[in-house]
């Protein structure tokens, strides 16, 4: 529903919150669900739960085309290692 109502309303970008805002507890496994659902012409953001390459790769894998990632970076001692890190992660394409 609200993946129709943004895209209804000329969204072009939507952004899938892993993080239940309710408990902050993070299921990475919210995208696997709902980026499915999005259509190709629809940019699909991965939000809250990447601390690592692997995790970007798990959401380039349920067909992601971004990533938004906070904590990560900013605590890294080293933020540009690694923001390289996470990047080139090749993506699979969505259906639509």
């Amino acid at each position: 529903e609200e993946i129709d109502r943004a895209l209804t309303e000329g969204g072009t970008m939507v952004g899938v919150n892993n993080r239940d805002l309710e408990t902050l507890l993070i299921d990475v496994s919210t995208c696997d669900r709902i980026v499915p659902l999005i259509p190709s012409y629809a940019v699909a953001v991965a939000e809250s739960g990447v601390r690592d390459r692997s995790d970007v790769e798990r959401y380039a894998l349920a067909g992601t085309d971004a990533v938004l990632v906070g904590s990560v970076l900013s605590s890294s001692p080293n933020p540009e290692a690694s923001t390289f890190a996470l990047t080139g992660v090749e993506r699979r394409d969505r259906a639509g």
